[in-house]
């Protein structure tokens, strides 16, 4: 039975953008992600780009997965971006994908255009600047570990076998997940070492890495002891927030946040804004929560 979803969408809060029956609507998808900082992103920057916009959270359950997109698609709902758990998920039910969205299998933002879905893949840019332009490390010919099996963690693979990574070890919170990325893997090049493990099996492998990309979204100090990962030489979490940090090469998330904001910005509406721009209006976001 189809569960219309179209009344939620559209009686959701309005905010002050002087919302009238053709704005169009912007909004984020996932499991419990009430937390979630893109409302106050995208709306500040609707505000300050002159943009009649609105953007609000919507919280499903995978199994709401489907009737969810077949309400978008009766809809002026211009598009949504993707998180956990549903960055897989949702492929089969789009029409296409950009050339990243199909190498990772992996989605974070939907474009609506008159009932033609399209998914893209901005986690991969805010990954590689992460890197690239905030650690300024080179992962060619690096021992990077990988924590977690969803679609950032997909996503953080494929940058790291396009860019000469030699051992890969990834690591699982449980033999499922395990067993659904191996899948995945066989479907790209590989590294001279590649390694999948359960997660309590890392502690050394994590003191030897050169990079530890940590894609749960568990703070990694909650996933392996300090001692450990001082031992390592970068780490990047793809969570954001305010956490403590173990060593000065431990980058938050909150850069990536940032570039995939300046990113789908751009895909949403046409408009460029800037890094800088994005990261305050982040901090300023964190210090009201």
């Amino acid at each position: 039975m189809f569960c219309d979803f179209r009344a939620e969408i559209l009686s959701y809060p309005t905010g002050d953008c002087g919302m009238k029956q053709d704005t169009p609507i912007f909004g984020i998808i996932g499991t419990d992600i009430g937390y979630s900082l893109s409302p106050a992103i995208y709306n500040k920057l609707f505000a300050q780009k002159h943009v009649r916009a609105i953007y609000n959270v919507f919280d499903l359950q995978n199994s709401e997965l489907e009737d969810f997109i077949k309400s978008v698609r009766l809809l002026p709902l211009a598009g949504f971006n993707v998180t956990i758990p549903l960055k897989r998920a949702i492929l089969p039910l789009l029409d296409r994908l950009d050339i990243v969205a199909k190498q990772t299998q992996s989605a974070n933002l939907v474009i609506n255009r008159k009932g033609m879905l399209r998914g893209y893949n901005t986690d991969y840019e805010g990954i590689r600047l992460s890197i690239e332009n905030r650690l300024k490390i080179s992962v060619r010919g690096a021992n990077v570990a990988i924590i977690g099996s969803g679609g950032s963690a997909q996503t953080a693979y494929y940058y790291l076998v396009s860019h000469g990574a030699r051992a890969i070890n990834v690591y699982h919170r449980s033999p499922a997940s395990l067993l659904r990325f191996g899948a995945f893997v066989r479907r790209l090049p590989r590294p001279s070492s590649y390694r999948a493990a359960l997660l309590e099996k890392a502690i050394d492998d994590l003191a030897g890495c050169d990079l530890c990309i940590n894609c749960t979204p568990v703070a990694i100090t909650d996933l392996a002891d300090r001692g450990v990962l001082k031992k390592a030489t970068s780490i990047l979490e793809l969570r954001y927030g305010t956490y403590d940090l173990v060593k000065r090469a431990h980058l938050r998330g909150n850069y990536m946040l940032a570039v995939q904001a300046v990113r789908n910005f751009k895909i949403m509406t046409g408009q460029e804004v800037t890094v800088n721009r994005v990261l305050k209006i982040i901090d300023g976001a964190l210090r009201d929560d």
